[in-house]
């Protein structure tokens, strides 16, 4: 089972790597200024004992979110996404992957999260506008909100009661630093 999680941990960061090699050698074209997506993805959650596994990732193109996501990219353009963060957490043999999509209006968010619900998702209360949570394949926990011009998502790799609050605290974290965005 460990060899499985390094292995998924070396795809992610390989592709991680690719992505900020792209990034960093190709000029942001066709979107606007990302500070304010850089202002709620700033700050780590390294005081609840998760380390960034590297900087977080702004995507501000189709190509920049393609090396991240694939194949989805033109679909999030199409729904709206202007621009996508990317960042990944570990705390023992637990990875958490945080991405939060920014696109032009509410109604668009809301379609973002609309676009992804399954049959499976649980209604949560707590983080922005509408929430919900929901088990992947593979033994992981998955919730997902939407609020103000952002819709995110935060994926967790185990099924516990633990797991739970922690992604319940990450989405409230960033559900906060949305509204302090707003604020500035």
């Amino acid at each position: 089972m460990a060899d499985r999680y390094d292995g998924m941990r070396y795809v992610r960061l390989v592709l991680c790597g690719v992505a900020a090699i792209f990034f960093l050698i190709r000029p942001a074209v066709g979107f606007a200024d990302s500070s304010r997506l850089e202002g709620i993805l700033s700050k780590g959650m390294e005081q609840a004992g998760w380390l960034a596994e590297e900087p977080p990732f702004i995507a501000n193109d189709e190509d920049a979110m393609f090396m991240v996501i694939n194949g989805a990219a033109p679909r999030y353009t199409e729904l709206g996404t202007q621009r996508a963060g990317f960042a990944n957490y570990e705390k023992g043999n637990a990875f958490l992957m945080l991405e939060i999509y920014e696109t032009q209006t509410l109604k668009q968010a809301a379609e973002l999260f609309s676009e992804f619900a399954s049959e499976k998702s649980i209604p949560l209360s707590g983080p922005g506008t509408t929430a919900r949570m929901m088990e992947e394949m593979g033994g992981s926990l998955m919730l997902e909100f939407y609020q103000d011009r952002f819709f995110a998502r935060l994926s967790l790799t185990q099924k516990t009661d633990d797991a739970r609050s922690v992604l319940q605290t990450f989405a409230e974290t960033l559900s906060g630093r949305i509204i302090e965005s707003e604020a500035q």
